[in-house]
């Protein structure tokens, strides 16, 4: 995608969040745009955090999504009250960045493999296109010997949960992929900016997270001048929570409660 591209979508997306109140206003429209709730400031007569009207993969990313902001609240505070020593200290400093992009990328892999378990409850064999699932079958390594040699012509009806293994790696781009197309949905074709910013760029933010995660704070270094800053950390949380929305849109449309209660909580 050109430059100018990528520049109109940026500012069509209002990704930059310039208020006085950065806490709430951040809040208010990753609420208002994405219906997440803060569920630290829902009253007493209102003490469910969950949303009903969303999946139960999507409102587990919300409780995520608040650790986050949690940490980003700490910024935002230690900032105005501790700026000169808070920036003198390092390590200090950059901390609260680097596990925001832990917990963003954890709560990414979270939804992921949540909404893909559950749905998958639904899914047989019948409803896969033959390639795609011999595809599928190769990039995941199945639970057991038998379902490894599983003949797809002969079991129309297994149900896919059924030979899924206890670990998919959710952080790899071409297995989230196939996962997400043999349940009929093409993941990085709902919104390709996002997706190469969060898992195929050379700084994507899941990249990043490997670099902190693998190589700690010489990992980490190289993004503390240029990226780690409100402004970057603002958009992470923001591309992050859209990318999922996305998805979150697609599921409601495709799957939804009355044909596909378990996805739901119930009401």
């Amino acid at each position: 995608m050109e430059v100018k591209d990528k520049l109109k979508y940026f500012f069509n997306k209002n990704f930059m969040i310039l208020m006085k109140n950065k806490e709430k206003d951040l809040w208010r429209y990753i609420s208002s745009e994405y219906n997440l709730k803060n569920i630290f400031e829902l009253k007493m007569r209102e003490p469910n955090p969950f949303n009903l009207n969303q999946t139960k993969s999507y409102n587990v990313f919300n409780i995520h999504i608040n650790r986050a902001m949690i940490l980003y609240e700490d910024i935002l505070q230690k900032e105005k009250s501790h700026k000169n020593e808070y920036i003198t200290n390092v390590f200090k400093y950059y901390l609260p960045y680097e596990l925001i992009i832990i917990l963003l990328i954890t709560s990414l892999e979270n939804y992921l493999n949540d909404q893909f378990r559950a749905i998958s409850t639904y899914i047989k064999l019948k409803n896969i296109n033959k390639k795609d699932f011999r595809k599928f079958s190769k990039v995941i390594t199945l639970s057991s010997k038998i379902h490894k040699n599983l003949n797809y012509d002969n079991n129309p009806n297994l149900i896919i949960n059924n030979i899924l293994p206890d670990q998919i790696n959710f952080q790899n781009k071409e297995i989230i992929k196939i996962c997400y197309k043999i349940i009929g949905i093409n993941i990085y074709k709902l919104d390709k900016i996002l997706w190469e910013k969060i898992l195929t760029d050379n700084d994507a933010y899941i990249q990043i997270r490997h670099k902190i995660i693998h190589k700690g704070f010489i990992g980490g270094i190289k993004y503390y001048n240029n990226l780690f800053n409100l402004e970057f950390i603002e958009r992470c949380i923001i591309d992050i929570i859209s990318f999922i929305f996305n998805i979150e849109i697609k599921f409601l449309e495709k799957f939804p409660r009355i044909s596909f209660p378990k996805l739901y909580f119930n009401k």
